[in-house]
């Protein structure tokens, strides 16, 4: 962080410029991105951030080169959004995520999502269905569990992302719509077989 905001200058200034600037404009309001890095406009500068997650912990860091200010978090929970309380510390105008109540549906209707989606080569997204509660799982990543705010539209509570399944004109799940930070990948269904449910 020191080097980032030029507190401790170092010979790495020149390309965290480069990697922190602005490059390619998102779907969401005011959030670019860099090279490996978001950046979010605000009345008090760009401030550029990442996050991420590996096996039971998860990670934010920040900062505003023009403020001088950095923040970095650490968890020992990989289920914790560490994303908007960063940026709440880095922007007090910035709105934490109120997640909606989860709605109350039948595990009839879960189990119709259940199955693979292919995304891309070599990425699928897996759906399991355990009771009434839904998991969702991207290839090489862990499962997280996601909630229903719609009869189609679910949403993650680790992370600020959804999933909008897809029905054909006959009533049957086809495919699915993943969202996070402005970014859309659709899946096809490709697998409707119940899979094993985790022990």
């Amino acid at each position: 962080v020191q080097a980032c905001t030029d507190i401790a200058p170092t010979k790495m200034g020149e390309v965290v410029d480069l990697a922190s600037s602005p490059m390619f404009q998102t779907l969401t309001d005011f959030t670019s991105v860099g090279y490996g890095w978001h950046v979010k406009e605000s009345f008090n500068g760009n401030i550029a951030w990442h996050n991420g997650k590996t096996g039971g912990f998860s990670c934010f860091i920040a900062f505003d080169k023009k403020r001088k200010l950095g923040t970095v978090l650490c968890a020992n929970n990989g289920a914790v959004n560490l994303t908007d309380i960063g940026l709440q510390i880095m922007d007090k105008d910035h709105p934490v995520k109120r997640f909606p109540k989860p709605l109350n549906i039948t595990e009839e209707l879960l189990r119709e999502y259940e199955g693979t989606y292919s995304i891309m080569h070599g990425v699928d997204m897996t759906i399991r269905v355990s009771g009434k509660r839904i998991f969702a799982q991207l290839t090489d990543q862990e499962e997280f569990e996601i909630y229903p705010e719609t009869e189609q539209k679910f949403f993650y509570k680790v992370t600020i992302a959804s999933i909008d399944f897809v029905r054909n004109s006959e009533g049957e799940v086809i495919g699915l719509t993943f969202h996070q930070s402005g970014t859309y990948l659709d899946g096809k269904k490709t697998i409707a077989e119940r899979t094993t449910p985790a022990e």
